[in-house]
């Protein structure tokens, strides 16, 4: 149990300072149920995503309703993971960056929206396909084709996104670990829309 302690937080992440130990008092037992973070989240409204602070292992839904241009084979800075614009990083100056691969897609709940970022090991899940596959499809065909492969496919669908949102002065935006296309029952949504509209079929 702490108490009497200094919390701060960065990106939705708490951040506890303990001066003496007799802020500090051990427990005998845990006073919760054991939880494995990594396998831990908390269903979260869009909604409540954007209009709130910054949050950790969270789950939330919503349509894709815009794929950005700069989706695909990235380059990063070896030292800070900075994305590299021309070679270039803002923190270290010119280095040899390294490969990455990452989307960039805007989700919508009809209400609000957040920009999303979809990291390497997701990305490769999502498209059933490996960097170095893809890689080779981008070298062939453009980075252009790549995107509009993606808009085709994915503008209008329903994703689930699971990670950690950063909430600034710029928007909201979703760091995500796990996405999935979540296929809806359009019969049930139809049904849905219909009453709440009170159309009379």
């Amino acid at each position: 149990r702490l108490e009497r302690v200094r919390v701060r937080a960065w990106q939705g992440i708490p951040d506890i300072t303990i001066d003496s130990g007799d802020q500090l008092t051990m427990l005998d037992e845990l006073p919760w149920d054991l939880i494995d973070a990594a396998d831990h989240w908390v269903e979260v409204d869009l909604t409540e995503v954007v209009t709130g602070s910054s949050r950790q292992g969270i789950q939330t839904c919503g349509e894709i309703v815009a794929v950005r241009p700069d989706c695909g084979i990235i380059q990063r800075c070896t030292e800070c993971r900075r994305v590299l614009r021309d070679g270039a990083c803002y923190e270290h100056g010119a280095v040899d960056g390294e490969k990455d691969l990452r989307l960039r897609m805007v989700l919508d709940n009809g209400v609000v929206s957040a920009s999303l970022l979809i990291g390497k090991e997701a990305s490769e899940k999502l498209l059933n396909s490996k960097m170095p596959a893809i890689q080779k499809e981008i070298d062939s065909n453009g980075s252009e084709a790549f995107v509009k492969q993606l808009s085709e496919t994915y503008l209008g669908a329903s994703l689930s996104a699971r990670g950690r949102s950063i909430v600034d002065d710029q928007g909201a935006m979703l760091m995500a670990d796990e996405v999935e296309v979540v296929i809806e029952d359009l019969v049930a949504a139809a049904d849905a829309v219909a009453q709440r509209w009170e159309v009379v079929l």
